[in-house]
């Protein structure tokens, strides 16, 4: 189940002209390679972080690369640094980001908040759902 977190007020930009980019950060191969398989359709580039760490790493290079990630899905239990921790560095950068949180508890929705989380989706994934809040929060779909 998909659940935007209340008070975001993130306004949506298009996609770029080359398709969504997307950061998945999960250290679990099983599920990034489903989270791969379920949005190749129509994510033209799809980058993996194994931590919150390297996360903050590659959504930095991009954002000062100019080439922004348009999404990233983020799972919040994660070695090295997790998903919160990630997030609240990002934020605390000043990085507007698009962030979904990858959860198995709905208990953790307040904390997604504090930490800066745009939206969660709750685990197992439902596919259509997926798929719609990438596209949603890529900007590719309006508010839905």
């Amino acid at each position: 189940m998909i659940h935007k977190m209340p008070n975001s007020s993130k306004k949506l930009v298009p996609p770029s002209e080359n398709g969504i980019a997307l950061l998945i950060v999960e250290d679990t191969e099983a599920i990034v390679f489903l989270l791969s398989h379920f949005l190749s359709g129509f994510c033209d580039d799809i980058a993996i972080a194994r931590n919150g760490l390297e996360a903050v790493q590659k959504v930095v290079e991009a954002t000062e690369s100019a080439t922004p990630f348009d999404v990233v899905l983020m799972d919040l239990q994660m070695p090295v640094m997790s998903g919160l921790q990630a997030a609240k560095e990002l934020r605390s950068r000043g990085i507007d980001v698009p962030l979904v949180a990858m959860t198995a508890g709905a208990m953790e929705a307040r904390e997604c908040r504090k930490a800066g989380f745009d939206a969660y989706v709750a685990k197992p994934f439902d596919r259509r759902e997926l798929i719609g809040i990438v596209k949603r929060w890529s900007g590719m779909l309006k508010d839905q």
